[in-house]
C-alpha cells in the first residue's frame, strides 16, 4: 500500500521542506525520502516511520492494509538557533572561523556534555528540539559557551562572547613557535597554549598574558610576551 507523509514545525505552519523521512521495511532495509511531502510504496502492516528535521525527530507507527493508501501529518515540535560569536562585547564579529557545538545541559554519567550538532561559520541554523541547551563557540584557543533556550516554531539568535584577541608571530628564520601561559605554576612550569611550524602564526587566544618561545633553524632560541586583549589585534616579531 502507500504512506503519504507530509511534514510541518506546527499545524498552522507550511509543510517544511527541511524534513528526513525514514520507513522500515520487513527485511531490515530502511526506505528514505527528503522534502516537505514524500510517498512510499511498502508492505502492509505496523510500519516504523521516522521524520528527521535537523535534530529534531518524530516516531510513529502507522498501521498499512494490502492495497490500502494512507495519509498522515507529522507535527515536529523544533526550533531554530543561529548562533553569532564575537571577540568581545560590542566587538567585531568571528565570522567564517568558528565552530559552534549545541550540547546538551545535562551531563552524562562521565560528566562529558554530549553533542547535540556542530556547525563551522556564522548564520548556520540548527534545528532542535525544544528544550535547554549549552552552545559552546571556539575558535582558535579560545572557548566560551553560553546557556541557550531552544522554543517551539520560534528562532532565536545568541551571541557568544570569546573575550578572545587575534596574535600575529613574525619570527624570520623560525622553525618553530610556542605559546606558553606567561604565569608559573607552583613548580615553576608555564602551560603550553599551542604549538606552529614556520616563520609566522596567527592564531586566536583568550585575553591574558602569554610567552612566546622561538626555536630558530640553528636551533637558536628566542623569546618574547604578548598581551592580548579582547577584540583587538597584537602582532609581534621576535628576532
Amino acid at each position: 500500500g502507500y504512506i503519504s507523509l507530509i511534514g510541518r514545525r506546527n499545524v498552522d505552519a507550511h509543510p517544511d521542506r527541511g524534513v528526513n523521512w525514514e520507513v522500515d521495511l520487513p527485511d531490515g532495509r530502511i526506505a528514505s525520502r527528503h522534502g516537505a511531502t514524500a510517498t512510499f510504496l511498502v508492505p502492509a502492516g505496523n510500519r516504523p516511520v521516522r521524520a528527521n528535521l535537523g535534530n529534531a525527530v518524530l516516531e510513529a507507527e502507522v498501521s498499512l492494509a494490502p492495497g490500502e493508501a494512507v495519509r498522515r501529518e507529522f507535527i515536529i515540535a523544533s526550533g531554530q538557533l543561529v548562533p553569532r560569536a564575537v571577540f568581545a562585547e560590542d566587538g567585531a564579529a568571528v565570522g567564517d572561523n568558528v565552530r559552534f557545538d549545541v550540547l546538551n545541559v545535562k551531563p552524562g554519567v562521565d560528566g562529558q556534555h554530549r553533542t547535540v550538532g556542530t556547525n563551522y561559520g556564522e548564520g548556520k541554523p540548527f534545528d532542535l528540539p525544544p528544550g535547554n541547551y549549552l552552545l559552546r563557540a571556539t575558535a582558535g584557543k579560545a572557548v566560551s559557551e553560553i546557556p541557550v533556550t531552544v522554543k517551539g516554531n520560534e528562532s532565536v539568535e545568541p551571541k557568544v562572547v570569546l573575550n578572545a584577541g587575534m596574535l600575529v608571530i613574525s619570527a624570520p628564520g623560525a622553525n618553530r613557535l610556542d605559546i606558553l601561559e606567561a604565569a608559573q605554576d607552583i613548580s615553576g612550569r608555564r602551560k603550553s597554549v599551542g604549538t606552529s611550524y614556520g616563520e609566522s602564526w596567527q592564531v586566536v587566544l583568550p585575553a591574558g598574558n602569554y610567552l612566546v618561545r622561538v626555536r630558530k633553524k640553528d636551533s637558536a632560541q628566542v623569546q618574547e610576551t604578548a598581551n592580548i586583549k579582547a577584540g583587538v589585534r597584537t602582532t609581534i616579531t621576535v628576532r
